[in-house]
């Protein structure tokens, strides 16, 4: 108690010297959400109304044990899909800063705010996994962002973050493709090494962005058939094709 004391002091101390800024726009902050007023608002919210297994938002209130035709018609290989924001404004932003922006200290803002959505669902894995890249597309990008996210949210959450065990082996952009071309697209685009690490296990993995969660999806049936339990999916934001809030990313 007194170390948590004295922590807490040193830290008030240091905000007044240093205070935090707003990982957008820069301004001096509370330390809330990482972000400042202007940009919290310029945030878009997802309702608790959504998919009970992917998480995709409903237009009106029906409650939270509903699923979306989607899911109807053929349920996901992962068990739940989690996304606090829609892609759009503000966040939209800090995910192109992120992405293609070689703005990497913007990794542990977006994953506090993906840790603070999960606390309320009391989720219980054993292992953290990011969505991994192909290695041409590392190498040509330099860093893995949702690597970066994940390496966070795993301290976070006090879970081991695994990166030898997924590989994606077939290269290829989702950009401006259908859900069915991206679902055949990523056939076969993922193998798991070392698998007896994940027997049984269960896992969250990690990403900046679902569009159609075909990614997820594919991910989520090669960790299955190499013997993980169940496989949860985290993502910092969502787009919704029914609200017209897709971009090009």
């Amino acid at each position: 108690m007194l170390m948590k004391h004295i922590y807490n002091i040193y830290k008030n101390i240091l905000n007044i010297m240093t205070p935090p800024l707003c990982g957008l726009c820069h301004r001096a902050i509370d330390d809330a959400l990482g972000l400042c007023p202007d940009c919290i608002i310029d945030a878009h919210y997802i309702t608790p109304h959504q998919c009970k297994i992917c998480g995709y938002p409903f237009e009106l209130p029906v409650g939270t044990d509903m699923l979306c035709m989607t899911c109807v018609q053929k349920i996901p290989a992962f068990d739940r899909a989690f996304a606090p924001f829609y892609y759009a404004g503000s966040i939209r932003t800090l995910v192109m800063g992120l992405k293609h922006g070689d703005k990497t200290y913007l990794a542990p803002l977006m994953a506090q705010m993906m840790s603070r959505y999960l606390m309320k669902y009391n989720l219980c894995v054993d292992m953290v996994m990011p969505v991994p890249l192909h290695i041409h597309k590392l190498f040509k990008r330099k860093y893995n962002q949702s690597a970066l996210i994940a390496k966070f949210i795993a301290r976070t959450i006090n879970a081991p973050m695994m990166t030898h065990i997924l590989y994606r082996i077939k290269d290829g952009t989702q950009k401006n493709k259908t859900s069915t071309e991206r679902q055949h697209n990523l056939h076969h685009s993922f193998i798991c090494k070392n698998e007896y690490e994940i027997k049984n296990k269960s896992i969250l993995l990690v990403d900046d962005v679902m569009t159609t969660g075909a990614t997820a999806n594919e991910i989520a049936k090669t960790l299955k058939k190499s013997g993980a339990k169940s496989v949860y999916v985290i993502t910092l934001a969502r787009v919704n094709l029914d609200y017209n809030l897709k971009k090009s990313f």
